[in-house]
């Protein structure tokens, strides 16, 4: 009898224990999705992709139609970005059209499509001249859809 006693009563203080224990809040560091954005840019969209690589669209702080820039980037991590568009921060935003969440623009005779819609997300390449090398980039876990922010920036399809 005496042996139960001990054991209810440490089992009451562990249970009151484990009650009180409150785990504390995410912070956004923790939350926030890796992207290939520098710190003073915008991150208009990020995700890890299915392929283990991040795709990014980036923006400067000041953009607007007519000033900064936006840039396409996808690579491993921001010291291995494979891929840059435009490869240079000049008037920008003629390159690339935005309308109902899908971000548009061709590079050569490859379109690219970033897109989250319908929660699902990611990025479509349509190549003219070889559908065999058409591709879904698609996003896993997190993203990070901030496109709208595009919408009055970059003209319409």
């Amino acid at each position: 009898m005496k042996h139960s006693i001990i054991i209810t009563a440490a089992i009451s203080t562990l249970l009151l224990t484990a009650c009180e224990k409150k785990t504390a809040p995410a912070t956004p560091a923790q939350t926030q999705v890796a992207s290939l954005c520098a710190a003073d840019e915008k991150v208009l969209f990020s995700c890890q992709s299915n392929e283990n690589k991040l795709l990014s669209v980036c923006a400067s702080q000041d953009l607007s139609a007519s000033n900064g820039y936006v840039q396409y980037r996808y690579g491993a991590n921001a010291n291995a970005v494979e891929k840059t568009f435009p490869e240079t921060r000049n008037q920008t935003q003629t390159a690339f059209q935005y309308q109902s969440g899908l971000l548009s623009f061709k590079n050569g005779s490859i379109t690219y499509q970033v897109y989250n819609q319908g929660g699902v997300a990611g990025v479509r390449t349509s190549w003219a001249k070889d559908a065999k090398r058409n591709k879904n980039l698609a996003c896993m876990g997190t993203v990070t859809d901030n496109l709208s922010e595009l919408s009055g920036v970059l003209r319409s399809k």
